[in-house]
């Protein structure tokens, strides 16, 4: 599973996708980015099998997905949560140093918020995560132009062009469906 999760990260359109679902949770909650203070933000996920066989053991081993048979199936998003805690200063904190160091050596970056980045996988209804990844993410440039350029966009029809499509509002449940 962890593996399912770091795709989110280095996959392009997914992350777009995560960041534009970010950037709307968080306006969501009448809160403003600052490029020197850092949401914690919290993505639960979980997997989606193809085969129905699947879903019994996925529910109930975490080494299933990571040691034995992998199987085939979506990973999704089910919530992004911005939580409640204040953010983190980024400029005050010795660990964020080199990392915002790197943010502000590029003019275009400088300016671009980071947020703290968790992403979890809890096995069933336990209470903790079997799998935890958590690091600073700087929310780029593009997914703000986007999430700021579109009010909605469609979801086109499996039965063609033709047939049109759903028009749904740009929000963070849309982003990460």
């Amino acid at each position: 599973m962890c593996k399912f999760m770091g795709h989110l990260d280095s996959d392009l359109f997914l992350s777009l996708h995560l960041e534009v679902a970010i950037i709307q949770e968080v306006r969501s909650k009448g809160l403003e980015f600052s490029p020197d203070k850092a949401f914690y933000v919290l993505v639960l996920v979980g997997i989606e099998p193809v085969d129905i066989r699947d879903f019994g053991r996925l529910m109930t081993t975490p080494a299933f997905a990571e040691e034995g048979h992998r199987p085939l199936g979506m990973l999704q998003v089910l919530s992004i949560i911005v939580e409640d805690r204040p953010p983190v200063s980024v400029r005050d904190k010795p660990q964020y140093a080199p990392t915002r160091l790197a943010f502000d050596s590029q003019p275009e970056t400088s300016v671009l918020p980071l947020v703290y980045l968790n992403v979890a996988y809890f096995l069933g209804r336990a209470g903790n995560p079997v799998c935890y990844l958590g690091h600073l993410h700087l929310i780029s440039e593009f997914a703000f132009s986007v999430a700021s350029g579109f009010k909605s966009f469609t979801i086109r029809s499996i039965l063609g062009p033709q047939m049109g499509g759903v028009e749904k509002p740009v929000t963070a449940d849309t982003c990460s469906e």
